[in-house]
């Protein structure tokens, strides 16, 4: 009976393990941090974003509603991860995070959550005034995807720490 006990352990071992971070020796090397180059990329960003959904998408007609909720749209999902890692790390201040731990703002994760926060927003905003509304879907995942690939690269060519 005990034989059958150890695959079973093994297997419940593997299903709910967690990852540690012994991150008392992360620091910086780089003179930038991922905050020092993040309004650059924020007004590049904006800059695609918005000249994507006016000449891509369509929406010529409402410029000025297009680049409103452009920026809204990404205002909450810059927003989401920095309110995350600041409400789950919560044994450290929002500087501490920055600054000690091995916190790049854009991942994997930052672009899916881009993704489902800007796409409803933007998308539902628009619809009505993109030519087609399988452009505009289509041009504000194609743009976000772009665009977060840009900042993780600019991120990580810019900032460099080390254990």
């Amino acid at each position: 009976m005990k034989k059958h006990r150890l695959p079973f352990i093994t297997m419940l071992f593997c299903l709910i393990s967690t990852v540690a971070y012994a991150n008392s020796s992360w620091h910086w090397i780089s003179e930038k941090r991922p905050y020092d180059v993040l309004p650059f990329v924020i007004v590049l960003t904006l800059i695609i974003e918005i000249l994507s959904v006016i000449f891509i998408a369509g929406v010529k007609q409402n410029k000025l509603k297009a680049v409103i909720v452009v920026i809204v749209g990404n205002l909450l999902s810059f927003a989401a991860p920095y309110i995350s890692a600041a409400t789950d790390r919560f044994m450290y201040t929002f500087r501490q995070i920055l600054e000690h731990l091995p916190f790049y703002t854009v991942s994997f994760w930052y672009m899916v959550t881009t993704l489902i926060i800007e796409i409803p927003v933007v998308y539902n905003c628009l619809k009505n005034n993109a030519k087609s509304k399988k452009a505009l879907l289509v041009t504000i995942i194609v743009s976000n995807i772009f665009t977060t690939l840009m900042t993780g690269v600019a991120e990580r060519l810019l900032c460099r720490g080390e254990w």
